[in-house]
């Protein structure tokens, strides 16, 4: 009997220790219509590129061209299950082309504002895939990604 309990404390401590060495997959984005997933929030509205830029009827025809032409793209694109990197940098990649041709259509004047909320829409990008990355570290570690208030009220990190 005591042999019997030796043996499946064995097999439990090799079971953990394999898993344990064995690394977390990636993990995979699948994205679509319905879809709850936080990492597909609906794209942001692009429209930030223009604010406070005043454009005339054949920008604004031309820049919904654009945007209608990449939503598609962000579409098929959410469609896939990716890992989150690739599917980030594909992401920051489609951005960047769309804010390039929108910024061909502005006037030279427009182009200190334009490229203004353009760098102001790439930070506010890093920082929303800093914060992805976190969570997902954090829950590769164990935790979940949320942050958990603190017990006088301030956010904490999440537990791992």
């Amino acid at each position: 009997m005591r042999s019997l309990a030796v043996a499946a404390a064995l097999a439990v401590a090799a079971t953990t220790a394999s898993a344990q060495a064995t690394p977390a997959p990636e993990p995979t984005i699948a994205c679509g219509p319905g879809t709850s997933n936080p990492n597909c929030e609906p794209l942001r509205v692009r429209s930030q590129l223009f604010e406070g830029i005043t454009l005339t009827k054949a920008q604004e025809d031309s820049a919904d061209a654009i945007t209608r032409r990449y939503r598609a793209l962000h579409n098929q694109l959410r469609a896939e299950p990716l890992p989150v990197a690739a599917y980030n940098a594909q992401v920051l990649g489609l951005r960047a082309r769309e804010a390039a041709e929108k910024r061909k259509l502005m006037a030279p004047e427009q182009l200190p504002r334009f490229d203004a909320n353009a760098e102001a829409l790439r930070k506010s990008d890093r920082e929303l895939l800093a914060e992805t990355q976190r969570r997902m570290e954090a829950r590769q570690k164990g935790g979940d990604g949320a942050s958990r208030p603190a017990s006088d009220g301030r956010s904490a990190e999440p537990r791992a």
